[in-house]
């Protein structure tokens, strides 16, 4: 079953602009995107929180059957994304230490039940893995960009190679 979009790119955009107002003093680098997609019955919202370069993209996704729980779609629609926003208000005030479960977990918000995911992602490291599984050639320095490499320099405080930031 393919999704149909529920709220217009524009309202989307309207919306993660807004967030972005919100939440301005906590951003550096970073942007919000948002979708709202109906598939079947149930209503899905997505907000993502990302850097430019990928290597930062923390997608939040909700689900809820709004029609089953009496409510509109756009409702529905509406009760996930201020969901998300207060979770991102949390994830802020607690600076990145208050984070969702990977799996979908079961919320109730105003005696409607929904579910929430989230996962933090380096697409940068996972393109380095992809292609580095592929046996393809990894340009010189990449590496040394990434935030990997960047953890392995903080725990020695010198220039590490991969294998000994992966404990090898």
């Amino acid at each position: 079953m393919s999704d149909q979009t529920l709220y217009s790119p524009l309202e989307c955009q309207a919306y993660a602009k807004l967030l972005e107002r919100k939440h301005a003093a906590w951003l550096r680098d970073r942007s919000f995107e948002a979708s709202v997609t109906l598939q079947g019955d149930d209503v899905y919202g997505t907000v993502t929180l990302r850097n430019p370069s990928g290597s930062f993209f923390y997608p939040v996704e909700g689900r809820i059957a709004g029609r089953a729980q009496g409510i509109t779609h756009r409702d529905a629609g509406e009760l996930l994304l201020d969901f998300i926003d207060s979770y991102f208000d949390e994830y802020f005030r607690s600076e990145g230490e208050t984070l969702l479960p990977i799996d979908w977990a079961d919320y109730e918000v105003d005696s409607r039940q929904l579910q929430v995911k989230g996962q933090i992602f380096d697409l940068v490291l996972e393109k380095l893995a992809d292609d580095l599984i592929a046996g393809r050639e990894i340009p010189e320095g990449v590496l040394a960009s990434t935030r990997l490499a960047k953890m392995g320099r903080a725990k020695g405080g010198e220039e590490r190679g991969l294998d000994s930031t992966l404990g090898k």
